[in-house]
């Protein structure tokens, strides 16, 4: 038996999609925690609860607003099943999901983490993610650093007792501690579809300074806890590197990176921001870090943010050297693939 946890603030929109996406024959628990909701959310979730299978339960926990981790921790103290599912508001499961859960579960008993596949969302249609290549089957990140791809809360079933919470004093990638300790004890992925997260057409990045520094300041203390966590581990060292190599790609590239280059299309950053930026990536490089993943942030932050004279001295102090060549390389095959992107 599984709980479905439904973290919900203002969704009364897409709120009945996501609980009708819930698909089992097995006994369901359902939590929906409203985290301090101004619209309708609660009448249309009763609502569902009045249509909804007999062998569902249905309980609705109220908060104020406190975000995201808070009601998720809030649904995993109520939670009464032993084994706990999230499932954001705006996003739904796919036919099988469920199905797929109890099938793993019942054939592997063991394991503390069932990872499916997640695709993308949009215009509702399904669109498979290409950069998720996980290999099936019973594993742990020591084997498989590559879990840290499924980084997120979705696409998981978690068995309670194994589990941790998600940091509440951070709104930025708070479910990275949870999940790195995790994936370190019995896990068993499948590569079948069961969970679609919903991308809106026209979805942009906010560029209040505001939320930029905070993002940034979450992002270095998230990323020394997860270090920690992998650092303190009984892995060897070969294991620990190996996992620090692919959580600074993860988190560095991926994640940083990624956030502070669409920042950078949309606006040129404050002095404020880009003290916050240095910063960053000045732990990086006095903890333990990629380096191609440093030398791809440089590269991307000199071409869209015109920080020459920043970088330049950032490098100076940190004696960081980069090919001029490679940059040159970079240069022209971002700005074939902008064109590209702007053509489509």
């Amino acid at each position: 038996m599984i709980t479905v946890i439904i973290p919900v603030y203002n969704a009364s929109q897409t709120i009945q999609h996501a609980l009708q996406s819930i698909n089992s024959t097995k006994p369901i628990e359902i939590l929906c925690v409203d985290d301090g909701s101004t619209d309708n959310s609660i009448e249309v979730i009763r609502a569902f609860e009045q249509e909804m299978p007999r062998h569902y339960t249905l309980t609705v926990i109220q908060q104020d607003n406190q975000g995201a981790a808070s009601a998720r921790n809030n649904g995993l103290r109520h939670a009464q099943y032993k084994y706990v599912m999230f499932l954001d508001s705006d996003d739904q499961l796919t036919d099988t999901a469920l199905q797929c859960y109890f099938e793993a579960i019942e054939g592997h008993p063991e394991c503390s983490v069932y990872i499916g596949q997640m695709m993308h969302y949009k215009d509702g249609k399904a669109i498979r993610i290409v950069t998720q290549q996980l290999q099936a089957g019973k594993t742990t990140l020591s084997e498989q650093p590559e879990l840290l791809q499924s980084i997120g809360p979705g696409a998981k079933v978690y068995r309670k007792c194994d589990i941790g919470l998600f940091d509440e004093d951070i709104i930025f990638c708070e479910e990275h501690t949870l999940n790195t300790q995790v994936m370190m004890k019995a896990v068993y992925v499948f590569d079948t579809p069961v969970y679609l997260y919903t991308i809106e057409a026209g979805q942009s990045i906010t560029t209040n300074t505001q939320q930029f520094t905070k993002y940034m300041s979450d992002g270095m203390k998230v990323r020394q806890r997860v270090l920690a966590i992998i650092k303190a581990s009984n892995l060897s060292e070969g294991s620990k590197q190996r996992i620090i190599q692919y959580y600074s790609y993860r988190m560095d590239e991926l994640i940083i990176m990624y956030y502070v280059k669409r920042k950078l299309m949309a606006t040129p950053l404050m002095q404020e921001e880009k003290a916050q930026l240095f910063e960053y990536m000045t732990q990086m490089v006095t903890t333990e870090y990629r380096v191609s993943t440093l030398m791809h942030m440089l590269y991307h932050f000199k071409y869209y943010g015109h920080m020459n004279e920043e970088l330049n001295e950032w490098m100076a102090v940190h004696h960081i050297q980069w090919s001029n060549f490679e940059y040159t390389k970079f240069k022209l095959k971002t700005k074939v693939k902008d064109q590209l992107k702007q053509l489509r």
